[in-house]
């Protein structure tokens, strides 16, 4: 009786430790580099039955036919870059087979226009990443659709990639109005994904003073011009350019440029960066306003008598002629009459 109660002790023991060695061995199958993506949850055609899915996860979904629209919802606690991968079977065709959109918590598409998607997705190859995104806290969708005219079932995988920081743009900060505000002496990343994509910042300056405006990107190794820049006062006018073109234009090949000095006044700018007029490329860039606190500079738009800027005599003051159009404008005043002597000292595109 003693040993047919131990025998039966022993094989319970013996079940126990094979469940726990059976649990084991799949714990390590599943483990090493390989993480099972959670999938989307059908129906989630439409934004208000969205999947919810987190930052920095995998899900899975598929596109089940033409009409067939996958949402997906995902929520930032902090403003941050987000940089959204997309895996597929390879299908051994240029042609695309998926469009990809992002909206914000209104509704609004924030990387495509009314009628088309930006990011398309060819069939060949099986990674598609999209080009970095700036955004403020907030709640965003992801829609995923077929392409216009080819269609594909098998399954996809999509992932937000996050990384929290306040010094980037907030998108969509196409407009004026939608400006992403941005310190002084920070450098800001953004990116222009698109031909119609603007980016606008607007900075707040306390005092007076001298700004140097900071601009780098990847070396394309293209001496065609891929970015344009531009500066605007508190009104909207455009202080560095003109009607229809930017003075500052910057090259693909190098790493960065430097736009001439520019004397402001305190007060509220924008910037805006564009796409050149012929050629783009949606690689991360940053801009960074370099400021140094003087009320001995010129104020710009200081182009006309109107609008010239006060100078205090026995003083110099720095300047700009920052293109061929570009005109400074000082003015003085003698409590009486009196012989007056002006020195300029030509310093590369300052002078005192």
């Amino acid at each position: 009786m003693k040993n047919r109660v131990s025998h039966a002790h022993m094989g319970s023991m013996m079940k126990r430790l094979t469940v726990m060695l059976l649990m084991v061995m799949v714990f390590v199958w599943v483990r090493p580099g390989f993480v099972l993506a959670a999938s989307e949850q059908e129906s989630n055609n439409t934004r208000a039955t969205a999947t919810s899915i987190s930052v920095n996860t995998a899900v899975d979904g598929s596109v089940s036919s033409g009409s067939d629209e996958d949402w997906f919802v995902f929520t930032l606690s902090q403003a941050g870059r987000v940089n959204i991968s997309f895996t597929h079977k390879d299908l051994t065709s240029s042609s695309n087979y998926w469009r990809i959109y992002v909206h914000d918590s209104n509704g609004n598409d924030i990387t495509g226009s009314s009628s088309s998607s930006v990011f398309s997705v060819a069939g060949n190859g099986t990674s598609y990443s999209l080009p970095e995104l700036g955004l403020a806290a907030g709640t965003y969708y992801v829609k995923v659709t077929d392409g216009s005219s080819y269609h594909d079932s098998s399954t996809y995988t999509l992932k937000v990639n996050f990384t929290a920081t306040s010094a980037t743009e907030k998108e969509g900060n196409g407009s004026r109005a939608t400006a992403s505000s941005m310190s002084l002496n920070t450098a800001y990343r953004g990116s222009i994904f698109s031909n119609y994509d603007d980016d606008w910042y607007k900075f707040t300056l306390t005092q007076d003073g001298r700004v140097n405006l900071q601009f780098t990107h990847p070396d394309l190794t293209s001496s065609s011009n891929y970015w344009r820049i531009y500066v605007y006062d508190s009104n909207g006018n455009d202080i560095t350019g003109s009607s229809s073109s930017s003075v500052f234009t910057v090259p693909g090949d190098g790493t960065s440029y430097d736009l001439p000095e520019l004397g402001l006044a305190a007060g509220t700018y924008y910037i805006m960066i564009d796409s050149g007029s012929s050629y783009r490329d949606s690689s991360t860039y940053t801009i960074k306003v370099n400021f140094s606190a003087t009320a001995n500079a010129e104020k710009e738009a200081n182009g006309s008598r109107a609008s010239a800027s006060s100078v205090i005599l026995n003083t110099a003051y720095r300047g700009s002629i920052f293109s061929n159009y570009d005109e400074d404008w000082y003015k003085f005043v003698l409590k009486k009459a009196d012989t007056i002597t002006v020195y300029g000292i030509p310093n590369g595109a300052v002078y005192t």
